[in-house]
């Protein structure tokens, strides 16, 4: 007959007792072999006695370093007596740290204290220390004082060096008969723990039978618990959105793996992450209550809810959340998110699109304002000059208004400079091109060509500071156009007050200081004076001509040359510009003999090749005024048929022309045999940049005129013809395109 099933349970439950209370004996033996084990183990892991054998093996070595760093300096100062090597002293001095600190770290620590207890070690420890330390006197002294000291430090060390020997070996002895009790703690403790290991696999596997019909059971339940799973892992895997659910408390009960690689978070954290924990409100970033996102869906399902999505590593995306409740085995929140960042970024790309483009009509519209606004002025003194001019019954007044003619014009070429430098600035054209130069000429040249206009304010215009800066390795052409940019404010702000100039050298830098006492500015006038277009309220209100391009200039030149550029102001005070560059001293170089050259002592056959006829006109009249031999040709092919049939000293190219330009014309009077192959060749261009320059040179030609043509320019480069004679223009060419 078989035993009634309730007997069966009864003695299954009191074995299950009582191999219940063995289990938890044995638990609890382990536990506290554990704690043990842990304990020895971390004291064993900490390597103190390692640290502590290392420390006392360091001892010596710094002890052997700081003797061979006073050996190295006494053979430094042998055979002859000489003064210190300060080199050496400072390695022994270094040593000598190092070696003190060594000490001290062995005096102090009670690890160290305890492997030094031995009373002879003892002895011999304090004894070695108290000579280490009388030895501070000699170490900070001065150099010539511890020179003299080295022999007896050395001897002072020698004599030490056993005992030294002695203490660290009877150190690391009783070191290692600690380690060795530490050792003998653990193993013991380890044969108590897997006794009682022992113990506890024998109730486990007698615990296993008990439970295997419950194992039996368990597995059925955990097969319906798979299947139930696999039917909601296929619903999430399908979603290519992140689908979670929240309880009442706004925290997880389960998300798909779209919602874990979105949000960054594993599948084991999901019950310890919260709403708040990764969805933020979009406009406040404040943490989102799950209470919250159920009060939004009291009234039904909730659509098209925008929020900012947070990852654990702390990335922020913008989401979309989808929501709706549900109260089936308790109320939870059912969320769709959806990553709209590809989204949001073609928004923000088409906004900032669209500012960009109203943006530039703007600036197009204030840059047009201020161009033909400043245009009008010199332009109106120009054409109303000449009108004077025309209508002057007497020809005597007509210097005055010529005088008037050409300010208006170097006015009007100032600002087409000025545009011309800041569409090279923004389309990444500047060239900074280093080379020696005299600092304090150009300094001089600077206030002497703004003196008579300080004068005329009367401003009193001054160099303080370092007298004699010399020669310096740098770019002198912008150099000189962001100092004279900065002294010329300075005088054009400034009435019956005084404009300084102070230079100073810190190292390879040179710092500039402008200072006037001028008008001065705002804090917010400060914040936006270097920018573009910008004009002073003080300047428009006292009618201060300028397109406000200076000072853009003058600090995106500063930033290509690698300085700074700053300004400190108080209104009607006046205000400190401060320019800080890298100008490397440098040896002066060869004066260049082209720069006394005279106007030319002989007359010169010179070929004209331009297309222009008011250029041609007037390089015609500046020519023959110094009685030189001119002939023209309107074009390319003119200029070469007439090279080609009489010898010119010096012929000036223009560069764009009809039939044929500037360059191909140069390249085929060079390449061939006519009269005029070896002239030198003038290049005259609109054009301005060190590209353009090279190009031409490569071409062929010796030389280049920038337009609009200055006289004197034009004398010197005729001056050197003249002075270079007959086959200049080929040597001169090789020399351009060699260097």
């Amino acid at each position: 007959m078989r035993a009634p099933s309730g007997s069966g349970l009864d003695t299954g439950v009191v074995r299950l007792g009582v191999l219940g209370l063995i289990l938890a004996l044995c638990l609890g033996v382990i536990l506290y072999l554990l704690t043990d084990v842990r304990e020895k183990l971390t004291e064993l892991g900490s390597s103190r006695q390692d640290n502590i054998q290392w420390t006392l093996t360091q001892l010596e070595v710094e002890f052997l370093k700081f003797e061979t760093a006073i050996m190295e300096a006494q053979l430094a100062l042998a055979p002859t007596p000489q003064p210190p090597d300060p080199a050496h002293l400072a390695e022994v001095r270094t040593r000598y740290d190092i070696l003190y600190s060594r000490f001290e770290t062995l005096s102090r620590g009670r690890a160290y204290l305890q492997a030094l207890g031995d009373p002879s070690v003892t002895v011999s420890f304090d004894a070695i220390r108290a000579r280490v330390y009388g030895m501070v006197p000699l170490i900070d002294g001065a150099d010539t004082r511890l020179a003299r000291a080295l022999p007896d430090l050395h001897g002072t060390l020698t004599g030490s060096r056993q005992e030294i020997r002695r203490i660290l070996s009877i150190a690391n002895q009783v070191m290692v008969a600690q380690s060795d009790r530490a050792r003998e703690g653990v193993f013991q403790v380890l044969r108590g723990l897997a006794l009682a290991t022992l113990g506890l696999i024998t109730v486990l596997c007698a615990m296993v039978v008990l439970f295997r019909q419950l194992a039996l059971i368990a597995r059925r339940r955990l097969d319906q618990g798979r299947e139930a799973a696999a039917r909601l892992e296929t619903i999430f895997r399908t979603s290519r959105d992140a689908i979670v659910v929240l309880d009442p408390d706004g925290h997880l009960r389960s998300a798909n793996r779209a919602a874990q690689l979105m949000f960054g978070f594993s599948e084991a954290q999901i019950r310890e992450v919260a709403a708040g924990d990764f969805l933020r409100r979009e406009d406040a970033l404040e943490p989102v209550r799950g209470a919250d996102l159920f009060e939004a869906c009291a009234g039904g399902a909730h659509t098209g809810y925008r929020l900012s999505g947070y990852r654990v590593d702390g990335g922020r995306f913008p989401i979309e959340l989808s929501m709706t409740a549900t109260d089936n085995d308790g109320p939870v929140l059912v969320c769709v998110i959806r990553d709209i960042s590809h989204q949001v970024a073609i928004e923000a790309q088409l906004k900032a699109s669209r500012d960009q483009a109203l943006a530039g009509e703007r600036a197009k519209a204030r840059f047009l304002g201020v161009i033909s606004h400043e245009m009008r002025t010199p332009l109106n003194g120009i054409l109303g000059t000449l009108d004077l001019v025309q209508e002057a019954p007497d020809s005597s007044d007509c210097t005055a208004y010529l005088g008037v003619v050409r300010n208006s014009a170097e006015t009007l070429l100032q600002l087409v400079n000025d545009v011309l430098d800041i569409t090279q600035i923004e389309g990444g054209d500047v060239t900074i091109h280093r080379a020696p130069f005299n600092l304090d000429a150009l300094i001089d040249d600077i206030l002497t060509s703004e003196k008579p206009r300080a004068m005329k304010a009367g401003n009193r215009l001054f160099r303080s500071g370092l007298t004699q800066a010399g020669w310096v390795t740098g770019d002198a052409t912008r150099l000189r156009q962001v100092l004279l940019n900065l002294v010329s404010n300075a005088v054009k702000f400034t009435e019956g007050g005084e404009i300084e100039v102070t230079l100073a050298r810190e190292e390879t830098q040179m710092v500039f200081r402008v200072r006037d006492t001028g008008i001065g500015m705002s804090a917010e006038e400060r914040e936006r004076i270097f920018d573009d277009f910008v004009r002073l309220d003080g300047a428009v209100h006292r009618q201060i001509q300028g397109t406000g391009l200076g000072l853009g200039i003058a600090r995106q030149l500063t930033l290509a040359m690698g300085g700074r550029i700053s300004v400190s102001s108080r209104p009607e005070v006046g205000s400190l510009f401060t320019l800080e560059l890298p100008l490397p001293a440098a040896a002066p170089a060869r004066p260049d003999r082209r720069e006394d050259l005279p106007v030319a002592q002989r007359a010169l056959d010179i070929l004209l090749v331009e297309d222009n006829p008011t250029n041609r006109f007037v390089a015609r009249r500046m020519l023959e005024r110094d009685g030189h031999h001119v002939t023209e040709a309107e074009d390319g092919a003119q200029g070469v048929a007439a090279s080609a049939a009489q010898r010119f000293d010096v012929i000036l190219m223009d560069v764009s022309m009809p039939v044929m330009d500037g360059y191909e014309a140069t390249r085929a009077i060079r390449s061939g045999p006519g009269a005029s192959a070896d002239s030198r060749i003038v290049a005259l261009t609109a054009h301005v940049g060190g590209d353009i320059a090279e190009s031409l040179r490569a071409a062929g030609m010796d030389d280049v005129i920038a337009k609009p043509i200055r006289a004197q320019v034009l004398r010197r480069l005729l001056a050197e013809a003249a002075c270079d004679g007959p086959q200049s223009g080929r040597r001169q060419g090789r020399r351009n395109e060699a260097g």
